[in-house]
C-alpha cells in the first residue's frame, strides 16, 4: 500500500517536470535569491546591533541623582562574610586534628 503511495508520488512528479511547471533552475534560483536575502537582511540588523553596543547606544539605564538606594545589604554581607571565616576555621582545626574514634581495622 504504501509502495504504491510512492510510486504515484513519484509518477505526479515526473510529470510536473515533463510538463514545464517544475524546473530546476527556476527552483534553485529561487532558494539562492531568498537564502541571499535573508542572510543579507541579518547581517545589516547585526551589524546595527553591534554598532549601537560598541557605542554604548544600548542597555543604558540612566540611574537618578535623587535616588540613593543600596543594591546591596552590607550588614547581611558582613554578617555572610564572617560566617564563612568562621566555617574556614573550623575546617582547617578538623584537618589538623585527628580523629577521636580509633580504626578498629589497624
Amino acid at each position: 500500500m504504501g509502495n504504491e503511495r510512492f510510486k504515484s508520488a513519484l509518477q505526479y512528479v515526473q510529470l510536473l517536470f515533463s510538463r514545464g511547471i517544475i524546473r530546476p533552475s527556476r527552483a534553485w534560483l529561487v532558494i539562492l535569491s531568498f537564502s541571499s536575502v535573508l542572510i543579507i537582511t541579518f547581517l545589516i540588523i547585526g551589524g546595527i546591533l553591534f554598532i549601537g553596543v560598541r557605542d554604548g547606544e544600548l542597555f543604558i539605564s540612566k540611574m537618578d541623582s535623587t535616588d540613593k538606594t543600596e543594591f546591596i545589604d552590607r550588614t547581611l554581607l558582613r554578617d555572610t562574610l564572617a560566617s564563612f571565616e568562621k566555617r574556614g576555621q573550623e575546617h582547617s582545626e578538623l584537618l589538623r586534628k585527628t580523629p577521636g574514634l580509633v580504626d578498629p581495622s589497624m
